[in-house]
């Protein structure tokens, strides 16, 4: 073999290492990708089970949001309560709208959404007066698929 050759031999063999090497990085970015996905499905299954739990547990908030609804008086503490109350939900729905536009949820429960807003009314109020503050993507979103059934 004239050295000629062996170079040629010598650049096949790394041109099929670096092929190899693509090949291995784009299954592993995939595997990610994949447990990414995963942890958000968990995260948002989390979330929300804690969400439920934690209204199950917490006696104080579950009163304040029956009284508001049923537009009983309220303190001005008991209205701050209640802002940061939605708030708080809006801003876990953002979060589930977030992973679903990066493929990391199968389904937005726009549906659950809606009948929260209808069951805990100061919610819709809350989003009227902050609605604005959240991604415009996101806000766009609940005007048209939540805010608009309310309507």
């Amino acid at each position: 073999m004239n050295t000629q050759s062996i170079k040629h031999n010598i650049e096949i063999i790394a041109n099929v290492g670096v092929l190899l090497g693509i090949i291995l990085l784009a299954y592993e970015v995939n595997q990610n990708n994949e447990l990414l996905a995963a942890e958000a499905r968990a995260t948002h299954m989390q979330s929300r089970a804690g969400l439920q739990e934690g209204m199950a547990r917490e006696e104080g908030l579950m009163k304040l949001r029956l009284k508001a609804a049923n537009n009983e008086q309220l303190a001005q503490d008991e209205e701050w309560r209640l802002v940061s109350d939605a708030a708080s939900s809006f801003t876990r729905w953002e979060w589930d709208f977030d992973q679903f536009q990066e493929g990391n949820l199968d389904a937005l429960v726009t549906n659950g959404y809606i009948q929260h807003m209808r069951t805990w009314p100061h919610h819709l109020t809350v989003w009227k007066e902050w609605g604005y503050t959240y991604n415009p993507d996101f806000v766009a979103f609940m005007e048209e698929s939540v805010i608009s059934q309310l309507e």
